[in-house]
């Protein structure tokens, strides 16, 4: 008779429901200014600054600069600076849901190109 009395008492406090329900998880981002281990030095003035932000505000500025230019971009997840040379420098930068490549010019111009759906865009 306990063995049963303790059955119910366990079956009332932790239910008969063996499944989980889902829960949400929020997608992972980094605050990374370059990918591990590579060695990349900003020489253009926009990525010069955008490395002095702290990692919320570079991820912001950059989905700024995605929305600019007319392109979707729910929450920047990443931005790593992917090269530079002659004051041209090359960030990638991962949305949630799509890729992007943004160009910082010399001239003081960006362009936004879009990358595959891969987690690493190629230049």
């Amino acid at each position: 008779m306990r063995l049963i009395c303790l059955t119910w008492a366990c079956l009332a406090v932790f239910g008969c429901d063996s499944q989980k329900s889902p829960t949400y998880s929020p997608p992972l981002v980094s605050y990374a200014i370059v990918e591990n281990g590579k060695t990349i030095l900003p020489t253009n003035v926009v990525s010069q600054r955008l490395i002095t932000l702290s990692g919320p505000d570079r991820l912001e500025s950059m989905r700024d600069l995605v929305l600019a230019a007319h392109h979707q971009c729910k929450a920047v997840l990443e931005a790593t600076l992917t090269g530079g040379l002659d004051g041209t420098d090359v960030w990638t930068v991962r949305c949630e849901g799509a890729n992007w490549i943004i160009w910082f010019y010399p001239d003081g111009t960006q362009e936004v190109r879009t990358c595959d759906s891969s987690a690493t865009c190629s230049i």
